[in-house]
């Protein structure tokens, strides 16, 4: 699959995925994962990328899901991130490049403390998942988007991967200077952390029925 072919995919998943989750914005309730149990939880470390490149030795995240009715809230807790950063969010098929397909999930910026907290509202388990039954025209709302979709057989998304929003700021951090699509106008830096430590095919999501 070519880059215009990728972008395509992730532009058609984005508007598929996207109307059904929702981003609880403000500071986010520690007390989630002490009130009671969450029905998931684990890690996200630092991606294969800062690791290779040596930067952001800190940063890791914990991840906490938990079942609301017919969709599921789930929380990101990061610490140990570049102070005052933004960074995307996205539910992708492998944690490694190149990815598979990926949606745009919400974003997470850091705090002086190089803390940063999300909650997103949506389908976070064993039915994540994107499908194209077929090719139809889309909007291209940047230079870099597709006009039209390839057609793909339903897709399960187990993974969870956190980006820089920009080569800049990934760079202050000490990580190399790369662009990405993975932020809103898909200029982004490198990514930063991932569910690398699990199984390609059998992402944490993939734990939640």
């Amino acid at each position: 699959m070519n880059r215009r072919m990728a972008l395509a995919t992730a532009a058609w998943c984005a508007s598929l995925v996207l109307a059904g989750s929702a981003v609880i914005q403000g500071h986010t309730d520690r007390r989630f994962e002490q009130d009671s149990p969450p029905d998931l939880s684990f890690k996200l470390v630092r991606s294969t990328g800062a690791v290779a490149a040596n930067c952001m030795p800190d940063a890791s995240a914990n991840v906490f899901v938990r079942k609301q009715g017919q969709a599921e809230q789930l929380v990101i807790h990061a610490q140990g991130m570049e102070p005052h950063v933004g960074y995307s969010v996205f539910l992708i098929q492998v944690p490694n490049a190149p990815f598979g397909v990926a949606v745009y999930e919400g974003d997470l910026p850091a705090r002086a403390d190089g803390s940063a907290d999300l909650t997103l509202v949506g389908r976070f388990g064993r039915t994540s998942f994107v499908v194209a039954a077929g090719s139809a025209v889309a909007p291209v709302v940047d230079s870099y988007d597709a006009s039209l979709n390839p057609s793909f057989a339903p897709t399960h998304l187990f993974h969870l991967g956190v980006w820089f929003k920009s080569a800049a700021a990934a760079v202050a951090g000490g990580c190399p200077n790369v662009v990405t699509p993975f932020n809103g106008i898909h200029q982004a830096g490198i990514q930063l952390l991932s569910t690398r430590q699990f199984p390609d095919t059998a992402g944490p999501l993939s734990r939640l029925r």
